[in-house]
């Protein structure tokens, strides 16, 4: 199905059948997606700001350079997703799957990712500023170039992370973190 750079903003697409679908530039913001199939679709550069998301299934799915701004994507899938350059500043991600997904330059910033699976997942160069982690699992993430200032990472499980110190790649420990700006008590 194609539908490349269609105005869906608003619509009710609750349970649509959009997988293998073509959604490159696809304006969607504020549509109600909720049980909407994307799996193999490719959404990017796609506008979905404001969506309702939840649950949402995004296996295989392209979301290169989405806007996700507020979107509500509490318990979403994204395992394996390449998100590099998307735009999730402020959005609901509680208790999502973004295990093994590529967030390398993923804005972030005031995102709400408590008690989600960040497992292996790459956040190089992501901005996560003021962002709430709390009970994240972040083991074996990569963390080069995160900004993290002011971001709450308490109860978070960081084990096997790497971070980026000038040009030597090192376990992140709290002491680094925290020099970040992270907030880990």
């Amino acid at each position: 199905m194609n539908l490349a750079g269609a105005n869906l903003s608003n619509t009710d697409l609750t349970n649509a059948g959009l997988s293998n679908a073509d959604l490159r530039r696809t304006n969607l913001t504020g549509a109600t997606l909720t049980g909407a199939d994307f799996t193999f679709s490719d959404l990017s550069n796609a506008d979905l700001t404001g969506a309702e998301l939840v649950a949402q299934d995004f296996t295989a799915a392209k979301l290169e350079g989405t806007q996700l701004t507020r979107a509500n994507l509490i318990r979403a899938n994204f395992w394996g997703v390449s998100l590099r350059g998307a735009n999730m500043s402020g959005t609901a991600l509680m208790n999502a799957n973004l295990r093994e997904a590529d967030l390398t330059g993923a804005d972030l910033n005031g995102a709400h990712l408590g008690s989600s699976i960040l497992e292996e997942a790459d956040l190089t160069g992501a901005d996560l500023t003021d962002a709430i982690l709390i009970g994240a699992n972040l083991e074996g993430t990569k963390l080069y170039g995160v900004s993290f200032h002011g971001a709450l990472l308490r109860e978070t499980n960081w084990a096997r992370a790497f971070c980026l110190r000038g040009k030597i790649l090192t376990r992140c420990s709290e002491s680094y973190l925290e020099s970040q700006g992270a907030i880990l008590r």
